[in-house]
């Protein structure tokens, strides 16, 4: 339960960051540029950046999540998934 509740918090506070950050980005995309020194480009290249990288986490997670661990798709395509059990498979003796 503990490490339910743990993940939970986790997950919380990775959609409120990836949020804020996002709104931070919209507020500041129309700022007054000063140049090559611009301190909220660099801002905001960096948000992109960790958004971005979020991403691209949470995208491999789900794939994770989809498809399974190497186990799983292994199990998918085995042969006791694909081919039904038969009296043969079974060895029962069919003396009649």
């Amino acid at each position: 339960m503990k490490k339910h509740l743990i993940a939970t918090v986790l997950a919380l506070i990775l959609v409120l960051a990836v949020a804020l950050s996002a709104a931070a980005v919209v507020m500041e995309a129309t700022h007054d540029c000063t140049g090559i020194d611009c301190h909220i480009c660099e801002i905001l290249k960096t948000i992109i950046d960790i958004v971005r990288t979020v991403s691209l986490t949470a995208v491999l997670i789900l794939l994770y999540m989809i498809i399974g661990s190497p186990q799983r798709l292994t199990r998918l395509f085995s042969a006791d998934l694909i081919c039904f059990s038969t009296p043969v498979s079974e060895k029962i003796r069919l003396l009649n």
